[in-house]
Protein backbone atom coordinates (compact mmCIF):
# COMPACT_ATOMS: atom_id res chain seq x y z
CA UNK A 1 0.00 0.00 0.00
CA UNK A 2 1.60 3.30 -0.79
CA UNK A 3 1.39 6.26 1.26
CA UNK A 4 -0.72 7.92 -1.64
CA UNK A 5 -3.63 5.76 -1.14
CA UNK A 6 -3.61 5.83 3.12
CA UNK A 7 -3.80 9.34 2.53
CA UNK A 8 -6.47 8.63 0.12
CA UNK A 9 -8.21 6.90 2.52
CA UNK A 10 -7.80 9.55 5.46
CA UNK A 11 -9.02 12.20 3.03
CA UNK A 12 -12.28 9.97 1.46
CA UNK A 13 -13.60 9.95 5.54
CA UNK A 14 -12.59 13.29 6.46
CA UNK A 15 -13.93 14.79 3.25
CA UNK A 16 -17.28 12.64 4.11
CA UNK A 17 -17.90 14.71 7.28
CA UNK A 18 -21.49 16.32 6.46
CA UNK A 19 -20.50 19.66 6.83
CA UNK A 20 -17.64 19.23 4.29
CA UNK A 21 -19.48 18.47 1.19
CA UNK A 22 -21.02 21.86 1.24
CA UNK A 23 -17.59 23.08 0.01
CA UNK A 24 -18.00 26.55 -1.82
CA UNK A 25 -14.72 26.24 -3.48
CA UNK A 26 -15.75 23.70 -7.05
CA UNK A 27 -12.00 23.10 -7.48
CA UNK A 28 -11.67 21.39 -3.70
CA UNK A 29 -15.19 19.76 -4.61
CA UNK A 30 -14.07 18.44 -7.19
CA UNK A 31 -10.82 17.28 -5.81
CA UNK A 32 -12.65 15.50 -2.85
CA UNK A 33 -14.95 13.87 -5.34
CA UNK A 34 -11.58 12.06 -7.76
CA UNK A 35 -9.96 11.22 -4.23
CA UNK A 36 -13.64 9.10 -3.89
CA UNK A 37 -13.44 7.64 -7.19
CA UNK A 38 -9.57 6.97 -6.85
CA UNK A 39 -10.16 5.37 -4.10
CA UNK A 40 -12.87 3.07 -5.22
CA UNK A 41 -10.83 2.60 -8.83
CA UNK A 42 -7.64 1.35 -6.04
CA UNK A 43 -8.56 -0.04 -3.10
CA UNK A 44 -10.85 -2.61 -1.17
CA UNK A 45 -13.67 0.00 -0.13
CA UNK A 46 -16.25 -1.13 2.51
CA UNK A 47 -19.88 -0.14 2.81
CA UNK A 48 -19.07 2.01 5.83
CA UNK A 49 -17.21 4.65 3.76
CA UNK A 50 -19.37 4.07 0.93
CA UNK A 51 -22.51 5.25 3.44
CA UNK A 52 -20.37 8.01 4.07
CA UNK A 53 -19.55 8.96 0.30
CA UNK A 54 -22.81 8.30 -1.49
CA UNK A 55 -25.16 11.68 0.11
CA UNK A 56 -22.91 14.02 -1.07
CA UNK A 57 -22.31 12.75 -4.10
CA UNK A 58 -25.59 12.61 -4.97
CA UNK A 59 -26.42 16.18 -3.24
CA UNK A 60 -24.23 17.20 -5.96
CA UNK A 61 -25.10 15.29 -9.25
CA UNK A 62 -26.98 18.52 -10.77
CA UNK A 63 -23.87 20.54 -9.89
CA UNK A 64 -22.56 22.60 -12.47
CA UNK A 65 -19.01 21.22 -12.03
CA UNK A 66 -19.16 19.18 -9.35
CA UNK A 67 -21.51 17.09 -11.42
CA UNK A 68 -19.57 15.30 -13.99
CA UNK A 69 -16.80 13.79 -11.29
CA UNK A 70 -19.57 13.42 -8.76
CA UNK A 71 -21.26 11.36 -11.75
CA UNK A 72 -18.10 9.40 -12.39
CA UNK A 73 -17.39 8.81 -7.97
CA UNK A 74 -20.56 6.82 -7.91
CA UNK A 75 -19.83 4.25 -11.49
CA UNK A 76 -16.30 4.06 -10.13
CA UNK A 77 -18.33 2.74 -6.10
CA UNK A 78 -20.61 0.52 -8.24
CA UNK A 79 -17.63 -1.08 -9.68
CA UNK A 80 -15.93 -1.58 -6.13
CA UNK A 81 -19.46 -2.43 -4.40
CA UNK A 82 -22.20 -3.40 -7.36
CA UNK A 83 -24.14 -1.71 -8.82
CA UNK A 84 -27.16 -3.32 -7.17
CA UNK A 85 -25.90 -1.62 -3.74
CA UNK A 86 -24.85 2.16 -4.52
CA UNK A 87 -28.31 2.40 -6.38
CA UNK A 88 -30.11 1.20 -3.28
CA UNK A 89 -27.88 3.73 -0.99
CA UNK A 90 -29.24 6.23 -4.24
CA UNK A 91 -32.66 5.72 -4.53
CA UNK A 92 -33.76 7.06 -0.81
CA UNK A 93 -31.40 9.99 -1.35
CA UNK A 94 -32.43 11.10 -4.61
CA UNK A 95 -35.87 10.50 -4.08
CA UNK A 96 -35.72 13.17 -0.77
CA UNK A 97 -33.41 15.80 -2.61
CA UNK A 98 -34.82 19.43 -2.37
CA UNK A 99 -32.06 20.10 -5.87
CA UNK A 100 -34.70 19.38 -8.80
CA UNK A 101 -31.49 19.59 -10.93
CA UNK A 102 -29.52 16.34 -8.84
CA UNK A 103 -32.84 15.09 -9.00
CA UNK A 104 -32.94 14.55 -12.67
CA UNK A 105 -29.37 14.01 -12.93
CA UNK A 106 -29.96 10.81 -10.75
CA UNK A 107 -32.13 9.47 -13.27
CA UNK A 108 -30.01 9.91 -15.72
CA UNK A 109 -27.13 7.92 -13.73
CA UNK A 110 -29.75 5.34 -12.86
CA UNK A 111 -30.25 5.19 -16.35
CA UNK A 112 -26.95 4.56 -17.73
CA UNK A 113 -25.79 2.61 -15.14
CA UNK A 114 -28.68 -0.02 -15.61
CA UNK A 115 -27.54 0.20 -19.02
CA UNK A 116 -23.40 -0.15 -18.57
CA UNK A 117 -24.06 -3.39 -15.54
CA UNK A 118 -27.19 -4.52 -16.32
CA UNK A 119 -30.22 -5.53 -14.14
CA UNK A 120 -29.48 -8.30 -12.68
CA UNK A 121 -29.38 -8.27 -8.48
CA UNK A 122 -31.72 -4.49 -8.83
CA UNK A 123 -34.46 -3.95 -6.68
CA UNK A 124 -36.44 -3.38 -9.32
CA UNK A 125 -39.40 -2.38 -7.46
CA UNK A 126 -38.04 0.60 -6.21
CA UNK A 127 -36.91 1.73 -9.63
CA UNK A 128 -40.54 1.20 -11.07
CA UNK A 129 -41.93 3.44 -7.92
CA UNK A 130 -38.98 6.13 -8.39
CA UNK A 131 -40.00 6.70 -11.74
CA UNK A 132 -43.77 6.86 -10.82
CA UNK A 133 -42.61 9.75 -8.47
CA UNK A 134 -40.61 11.62 -10.68
CA UNK A 135 -43.70 11.27 -13.25
CA UNK A 136 -45.95 13.49 -10.92
CA UNK A 137 -43.20 15.96 -10.50
CA UNK A 138 -44.03 19.58 -11.26
CA UNK A 139 -40.39 20.08 -12.52
CA UNK A 140 -39.92 19.36 -16.28
CA UNK A 141 -36.24 17.95 -16.01
CA UNK A 142 -37.26 15.57 -13.46
CA UNK A 143 -40.27 14.22 -15.58
CA UNK A 144 -37.85 13.94 -18.28
CA UNK A 145 -35.44 11.80 -16.72
CA UNK A 146 -38.27 9.61 -15.20
CA UNK A 147 -39.22 9.43 -18.51
CA UNK A 148 -35.76 7.95 -19.49
CA UNK A 149 -35.49 5.85 -17.02
CA UNK A 150 -39.13 4.44 -17.36
CA UNK A 151 -37.50 4.16 -21.26
CA UNK A 152 -34.52 1.76 -19.88
CA UNK A 153 -36.49 -0.01 -17.73
CA UNK A 154 -39.42 -0.85 -21.02
CA UNK A 155 -35.76 -2.83 -22.37
CA UNK A 156 -35.59 -5.32 -19.85
CA UNK A 157 -38.80 -5.71 -18.36
CA UNK A 158 -40.79 -5.33 -21.68
CA UNK A 159 -44.59 -4.28 -22.94
CA UNK A 160 -46.00 -5.61 -19.85
CA UNK A 161 -43.84 -2.72 -17.68
CA UNK A 162 -46.79 -0.59 -19.10
CA UNK A 163 -49.61 -1.83 -17.62
CA UNK A 164 -47.64 -1.16 -14.30
CA UNK A 165 -48.69 3.08 -15.20
CA UNK A 166 -51.92 2.30 -16.16
CA UNK A 167 -53.61 4.29 -13.90
CA UNK A 168 -51.59 7.73 -14.62
CA UNK A 169 -52.99 10.71 -16.24
CA UNK A 170 -53.52 10.14 -19.77
CA UNK A 171 -51.34 12.88 -20.88
CA UNK A 172 -48.36 11.15 -18.83
CA UNK A 173 -49.31 7.81 -20.52
CA UNK A 174 -49.00 9.55 -23.87
CA UNK A 175 -45.53 10.70 -23.19
CA UNK A 176 -44.62 6.77 -21.96
CA UNK A 177 -46.23 6.15 -25.38
CA UNK A 178 -44.26 7.92 -27.17
CA UNK A 179 -41.29 6.61 -25.50
CA UNK A 180 -41.88 3.39 -26.02
CA UNK A 181 -42.23 4.03 -29.59
CA UNK A 182 -38.59 4.81 -30.00
CA UNK A 183 -37.35 1.68 -28.24
CA UNK A 184 -40.00 -0.71 -29.34
CA UNK A 185 -38.04 -2.47 -31.81
CA UNK A 186 -34.51 -2.07 -29.49
CA UNK A 187 -33.17 -5.02 -27.32
CA UNK A 188 -30.99 -4.30 -24.06
CA UNK A 189 -27.45 -3.43 -24.29
CA UNK A 190 -25.19 -6.16 -23.30
CA UNK A 191 -23.17 -4.63 -19.69
CA UNK A 192 -20.05 -3.06 -20.21
CA UNK A 193 -18.74 -2.60 -16.42
CA UNK A 194 -19.26 -5.10 -13.46
CA UNK A 195 -18.36 -5.25 -10.06
CA UNK A 196 -14.42 -6.20 -9.67
CA UNK A 197 -13.92 -9.41 -7.97
CA UNK A 198 -13.03 -8.08 -4.68
CA UNK A 199 -15.67 -8.84 -1.97
CA UNK A 200 -17.29 -5.59 -0.23
CA UNK A 201 -16.38 -5.90 3.56
CA UNK A 202 -18.35 -4.83 6.59
CA UNK A 203 -16.19 -4.18 8.97
CA UNK A 204 -16.29 -1.82 12.13
CA UNK A 205 -14.49 1.53 12.81
CA UNK A 206 -11.45 0.38 11.83
CA UNK A 207 -11.81 -0.03 7.81
CA UNK A 208 -9.17 -2.36 6.17
CA UNK A 209 -6.93 -0.71 2.63
CA UNK A 210 -6.05 -3.47 0.81
CA UNK A 211 -4.71 -2.47 -2.89
CA UNK A 212 -6.03 -4.40 -5.70
CA UNK A 213 -4.64 -5.21 -9.37
CA UNK A 214 -5.76 -3.71 -12.98
CA UNK A 215 -8.94 -5.02 -13.09
CA UNK A 216 -9.57 -7.43 -16.78
CA UNK A 217 -11.57 -5.98 -19.80
CA UNK A 218 -15.06 -6.63 -19.28
CA UNK A 219 -16.63 -9.78 -20.93
CA UNK A 220 -18.01 -9.29 -23.89
CA UNK A 221 -19.66 -12.21 -23.98
CA UNK A 222 -21.63 -11.53 -20.67
CA UNK A 223 -25.68 -11.93 -21.20
CA UNK A 224 -27.91 -9.44 -21.38
CA UNK A 225 -30.03 -9.34 -18.19
CA UNK A 226 -33.95 -9.42 -18.97
CA UNK A 227 -36.08 -9.24 -16.05
CA UNK A 228 -39.92 -10.98 -15.74
CA UNK A 229 -42.01 -9.26 -13.93
CA UNK A 230 -43.46 -11.84 -12.55
CA UNK A 231 -40.38 -11.83 -10.42
CA UNK A 232 -41.77 -8.79 -8.98
CA UNK A 233 -45.13 -9.16 -9.11
CA UNK A 234 -46.71 -12.15 -8.64
CA UNK A 235 -49.34 -13.44 -11.59
CA UNK A 236 -52.86 -13.92 -10.43
CA UNK A 237 -55.33 -16.69 -12.12
CA UNK A 238 -58.55 -14.72 -12.94
CA UNK A 239 -60.46 -17.79 -14.34
CA UNK A 240 -62.40 -18.21 -11.14
CA UNK A 241 -63.29 -14.17 -11.76
CA UNK A 242 -64.59 -14.62 -15.20
CA UNK A 243 -68.25 -16.54 -14.05
CA UNK A 244 -70.89 -18.29 -16.20
CA UNK A 245 -72.89 -14.81 -15.99
CA UNK A 246 -69.94 -13.11 -17.19
CA UNK A 247 -69.65 -15.90 -20.07
CA UNK A 248 -73.45 -16.05 -20.93
CA UNK A 249 -74.20 -12.21 -20.74
CA UNK A 250 -71.03 -11.98 -23.24
CA UNK A 251 -72.86 -13.63 -26.11
CA UNK A 252 -76.27 -12.10 -25.05
CA UNK A 253 -78.39 -10.96 -28.26
CA UNK A 254 -79.08 -7.40 -26.35
CA UNK A 255 -75.95 -5.28 -27.37
CA UNK A 256 -75.93 -3.36 -23.89
CA UNK A 257 -76.13 -6.66 -22.29
CA UNK A 258 -72.83 -7.64 -24.23
CA UNK A 259 -71.19 -4.41 -23.37
CA UNK A 260 -72.00 -4.70 -19.90
CA UNK A 261 -70.26 -8.54 -19.98
CA UNK A 262 -67.19 -7.06 -21.40
CA UNK A 263 -67.13 -3.69 -19.29
CA UNK A 264 -66.42 -6.39 -16.24
CA UNK A 265 -64.29 -8.31 -18.05
CA UNK A 266 -62.09 -5.07 -18.89
CA UNK A 267 -62.13 -4.25 -14.88
CA UNK A 268 -60.90 -7.85 -14.03
CA UNK A 269 -57.91 -6.93 -15.95
CA UNK A 270 -57.14 -3.76 -14.87
CA UNK A 271 -57.45 -5.10 -11.04
CA UNK A 272 -55.01 -7.80 -11.84
CA UNK A 273 -52.39 -6.29 -14.06
CA UNK A 274 -50.07 -9.78 -14.19
CA UNK A 275 -52.20 -13.03 -15.19
CA UNK A 276 -51.95 -16.59 -15.34
CA UNK A 277 -52.65 -18.10 -18.49
CA UNK A 278 -55.56 -19.84 -17.07
CA UNK A 279 -58.63 -17.79 -18.45
CA UNK A 280 -61.30 -20.20 -18.86
CA UNK A 281 -63.90 -20.14 -20.97
CA UNK A 282 -63.33 -16.50 -21.57
CA UNK A 283 -61.05 -17.38 -25.18
CA UNK A 284 -64.22 -18.83 -26.76
CA UNK A 285 -66.53 -16.11 -25.29
CA UNK A 286 -64.25 -13.60 -26.65
CA UNK A 287 -63.96 -14.60 -30.14
CA UNK A 288 -67.32 -14.17 -31.64
CA UNK A 289 -67.51 -11.14 -30.33
CA UNK A 290 -64.66 -9.63 -32.70
CA UNK A 291 -66.82 -10.23 -35.84
CA UNK A 292 -70.06 -8.39 -33.51
CA UNK A 293 -72.20 -6.63 -35.86
CA UNK A 294 -72.07 -3.99 -33.20
CA UNK A 295 -68.56 -1.96 -34.27
CA UNK A 296 -68.08 -0.83 -30.95
CA UNK A 297 -68.44 -4.01 -29.46
CA UNK A 298 -65.88 -5.32 -31.54
CA UNK A 299 -63.04 -2.51 -30.80
CA UNK A 300 -64.02 -3.53 -27.06
CA UNK A 301 -63.12 -7.11 -27.25
CA UNK A 302 -59.85 -6.50 -29.60
CA UNK A 303 -58.56 -3.70 -26.67
CA UNK A 304 -59.69 -6.72 -24.40
CA UNK A 305 -57.24 -9.29 -26.40
CA UNK A 306 -54.67 -6.85 -26.73
CA UNK A 307 -54.83 -6.43 -23.18
CA UNK A 308 -54.94 -10.26 -22.53
CA UNK A 309 -51.76 -10.29 -24.37
CA UNK A 310 -49.95 -7.81 -22.16
CA UNK A 311 -51.15 -9.73 -18.86
CA UNK A 312 -50.13 -12.68 -19.45
CA UNK A 313 -46.40 -12.17 -21.28
CA UNK A 314 -44.94 -14.60 -23.95
CA UNK A 315 -47.06 -17.41 -21.80
CA UNK A 316 -50.22 -15.98 -24.30
CA UNK A 317 -48.92 -17.51 -27.14
CA UNK A 318 -51.20 -21.12 -27.14
CA UNK A 319 -54.18 -18.05 -27.53
CA UNK A 320 -52.86 -16.29 -31.13
CA UNK A 321 -54.11 -18.68 -32.53
CA UNK A 322 -58.33 -18.15 -30.93
CA UNK A 323 -57.62 -14.46 -31.81
CA UNK A 324 -55.61 -13.86 -34.89
CA UNK A 325 -58.49 -14.44 -37.91
CA UNK A 326 -60.52 -12.21 -36.14
CA UNK A 327 -58.62 -9.28 -35.29
CA UNK A 328 -57.02 -9.59 -39.16
CA UNK A 329 -60.40 -9.28 -39.98
CA UNK A 330 -61.77 -6.33 -38.53
CA UNK A 331 -59.19 -4.74 -40.99
CA UNK A 332 -61.77 -4.79 -43.90
CA UNK A 333 -63.86 -2.29 -41.64
CA UNK A 334 -64.56 0.71 -43.21
CA UNK A 335 -64.10 2.51 -39.94
CA UNK A 336 -60.21 3.87 -39.79
CA UNK A 337 -60.65 3.75 -35.27
CA UNK A 338 -61.83 0.11 -35.99
CA UNK A 339 -59.19 -0.62 -38.01
CA UNK A 340 -56.27 0.98 -35.86
CA UNK A 341 -57.06 -0.89 -32.82
CA UNK A 342 -57.14 -3.82 -34.61
CA UNK A 343 -53.45 -2.71 -36.03
CA UNK A 344 -52.29 -1.77 -32.63
CA UNK A 345 -53.37 -5.29 -31.21
CA UNK A 346 -51.52 -7.19 -33.67
CA UNK A 347 -48.22 -5.28 -32.56
CA UNK A 348 -49.19 -6.13 -29.21
CA UNK A 349 -49.04 -10.09 -29.93
CA UNK A 350 -46.30 -9.50 -32.09
CA UNK A 351 -44.04 -7.68 -29.35
CA UNK A 352 -45.30 -10.55 -26.86
CA UNK A 353 -45.33 -13.37 -28.53
CA UNK A 354 -42.88 -12.61 -31.32
CA UNK A 355 -43.61 -12.41 -35.08
CA UNK A 356 -42.61 -16.24 -35.81
CA UNK A 357 -45.69 -17.54 -34.03
CA UNK A 358 -47.86 -15.38 -36.55
CA UNK A 359 -46.92 -17.87 -39.20
CA UNK A 360 -47.67 -20.87 -37.34
CA UNK A 361 -50.39 -21.25 -39.70
CA UNK A 362 -51.75 -20.47 -42.74
CA UNK A 363 -54.02 -16.88 -41.05
CA UNK A 364 -51.19 -15.09 -42.94
CA UNK A 365 -51.76 -16.38 -46.24
CA UNK A 366 -54.88 -17.19 -46.04
CA UNK A 367 -55.85 -13.67 -45.28
CA UNK A 368 -53.85 -11.76 -47.76
CA UNK A 369 -55.80 -13.98 -50.60
CA UNK A 370 -59.50 -12.52 -49.19
CA UNK A 371 -60.60 -9.90 -51.66
CA UNK A 372 -60.96 -6.85 -49.40
CA UNK A 373 -58.51 -3.96 -50.16
CA UNK A 374 -58.79 -2.65 -46.98
CA UNK A 375 -57.92 -5.43 -45.51
CA UNK A 376 -54.95 -6.07 -48.04
CA UNK A 377 -53.62 -2.72 -47.61
CA UNK A 378 -53.13 -2.75 -43.77
CA UNK A 379 -51.85 -6.18 -43.72
CA UNK A 380 -49.21 -5.49 -46.37
CA UNK A 381 -48.37 -2.14 -44.31
CA UNK A 382 -47.72 -4.27 -40.91
CA UNK A 383 -46.07 -6.82 -42.31
CA UNK A 384 -42.74 -5.59 -43.97
CA UNK A 385 -42.56 -3.18 -40.88
CA UNK A 386 -42.60 -6.24 -38.74
CA UNK A 387 -40.24 -8.93 -40.41
CA UNK A 388 -37.16 -6.62 -40.51
CA UNK A 389 -37.01 -7.22 -37.01
CA UNK A 390 -36.38 -11.05 -37.25
CA UNK A 391 -33.63 -12.59 -38.82
CA UNK A 392 -35.25 -15.83 -39.49
CA UNK A 393 -39.32 -16.93 -39.95
CA UNK A 394 -41.04 -20.02 -41.24
CA UNK A 395 -40.01 -20.20 -44.99
CA UNK A 396 -42.95 -22.36 -45.42
CA UNK A 397 -45.59 -20.14 -44.71
CA UNK A 398 -44.01 -17.16 -45.78
CA UNK A 399 -43.59 -19.24 -49.44
CA UNK A 400 -47.64 -19.37 -49.56
CA UNK A 401 -47.40 -15.57 -49.15
CA UNK A 402 -45.77 -15.06 -52.16
CA UNK A 403 -48.43 -16.05 -54.43
CA UNK A 404 -50.83 -13.37 -53.51
CA UNK A 405 -48.21 -10.69 -52.82
CA UNK A 406 -46.88 -11.12 -56.49
CA UNK A 407 -50.38 -11.12 -57.62
CA UNK A 408 -51.12 -7.62 -55.81
CA UNK A 409 -49.02 -6.29 -57.46
CA UNK A 410 -51.03 -5.80 -60.54
CA UNK A 411 -53.97 -4.67 -58.65
CA UNK A 412 -56.35 -2.45 -59.53
CA UNK A 413 -55.84 -0.50 -56.32
CA UNK A 414 -53.10 1.64 -55.73
CA UNK A 415 -52.59 1.41 -52.13
CA UNK A 416 -52.53 -2.28 -52.57
CA UNK A 417 -49.63 -2.11 -55.27
CA UNK A 418 -47.74 0.12 -53.12
CA UNK A 419 -47.80 -1.64 -50.25
CA UNK A 420 -47.03 -4.83 -51.82
CA UNK A 421 -43.92 -3.82 -53.35
CA UNK A 422 -42.93 -2.32 -50.40
CA UNK A 423 -42.96 -5.58 -48.58
CA UNK A 424 -41.28 -7.40 -51.85
CA UNK A 425 -37.44 -6.32 -50.08
CA UNK A 426 -38.80 -8.27 -46.86
CA UNK A 427 -39.51 -11.52 -48.50
CA UNK A 428 -36.00 -11.55 -51.04
CA UNK A 429 -34.26 -10.74 -47.35
CA UNK A 430 -35.71 -13.91 -45.93
CA UNK A 431 -36.26 -16.63 -49.18
CA UNK A 432 -33.60 -14.84 -51.05
CA UNK A 433 -33.76 -13.57 -54.20
CA UNK A 434 -33.55 -16.59 -56.37
CA UNK A 435 -36.26 -18.74 -54.90
CA UNK A 436 -38.74 -15.47 -55.36
CA UNK A 437 -37.80 -15.62 -58.97
CA UNK A 438 -38.70 -19.55 -58.68
CA UNK A 439 -42.13 -18.56 -57.00
CA UNK A 440 -42.87 -16.75 -60.49
CA UNK A 441 -43.04 -19.52 -62.88
CA UNK A 442 -46.61 -20.73 -60.93
CA UNK A 443 -47.96 -17.31 -61.64
CA UNK A 444 -47.83 -16.99 -65.47
CA UNK A 445 -50.31 -13.77 -65.52
CA UNK A 446 -47.94 -11.63 -63.43
CA UNK A 447 -45.32 -12.74 -64.42
CA UNK A 448 -43.28 -10.50 -66.13
CA UNK A 449 -44.30 -7.73 -63.96
CA UNK A 450 -43.35 -9.53 -60.80
CA UNK A 451 -39.62 -10.03 -62.36
CA UNK A 452 -39.75 -6.59 -62.99
CA UNK A 453 -40.65 -5.70 -59.56
CA UNK A 454 -38.17 -8.16 -58.02
CA UNK A 455 -35.53 -7.02 -60.05
CA UNK A 456 -35.78 -3.46 -59.26
CA UNK A 457 -36.52 -4.06 -55.20
CA UNK A 458 -33.63 -6.92 -55.10
CA UNK A 459 -30.97 -4.00 -53.87
CA UNK A 460 -33.78 -2.49 -51.47
CA UNK A 461 -33.80 -5.83 -49.39
CA UNK A 462 -31.94 -5.51 -45.90
CA UNK A 463 -29.20 -7.67 -44.97
CA UNK A 464 -30.80 -9.15 -41.66
CA UNK A 465 -27.66 -10.84 -40.41
CA UNK A 466 -26.82 -10.59 -37.12
CA UNK A 467 -24.52 -7.89 -36.59
CA UNK A 468 -21.14 -8.14 -35.28
CA UNK A 469 -20.34 -6.66 -31.32
CA UNK A 470 -18.20 -4.24 -31.06
CA UNK A 471 -15.38 -5.10 -27.84
CA UNK A 472 -16.45 -1.99 -25.37
CA UNK A 473 -14.14 -1.22 -22.77
CA UNK A 474 -15.14 0.32 -19.18
CA UNK A 475 -13.38 3.21 -20.11
CA UNK A 476 -15.34 3.20 -23.45
CA UNK A 477 -18.86 1.81 -22.81
CA UNK A 478 -20.86 1.73 -26.15
CA UNK A 479 -24.47 1.19 -26.30
CA UNK A 480 -25.16 -1.74 -28.73
CA UNK A 481 -26.42 -1.69 -31.75
CA UNK A 482 -30.11 -3.24 -32.02
CA UNK A 483 -29.98 -6.28 -33.36
CA UNK A 484 -32.67 -8.45 -34.87
CA UNK A 485 -34.60 -10.50 -33.22
CA UNK A 486 -34.52 -14.61 -33.13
Amino acid sequence: MSLLLYLCKLSFLLSGKKSDWKETNFQVLISKFRIVAKLAERCIVTVQSAEIAVPGLVEKLGDTKGGPPAHAALTALSEALGFPYIASQVLPIATDLKNPKSQSEAYVWLSQSVKDFGFRGVDAKSLIAFVRRGLEAINPKIREGSVGLFGTLYLYMGATLRLLYDNEKPVVLSVLDAEIDKIKDCKPPAPTRRMRGSKAETGGAGDTVEEVGDDSDVDETAEVDVVALEDIIPRVNISSKITEDIISDMGNTKWKVRVEAMDKVEVILKENKLIEPELGDLPMALKPRLADSNKMIGTQATNICATLAKAMGPKAKPYLGNFLQGIINLLKENKPAVRQAAVNCLTVWEEIVKLNAFFEDDTISASLNIENPQLRIELYAWLPEKMGKYKSLPKEELINCVPPLLTALEDRNADIRKNATAAVPLFIAHLGYEKMVRLTEKLPKVKETALSVLEKQRENAPDLRPKRKQGATKMNAAVAETEIVD
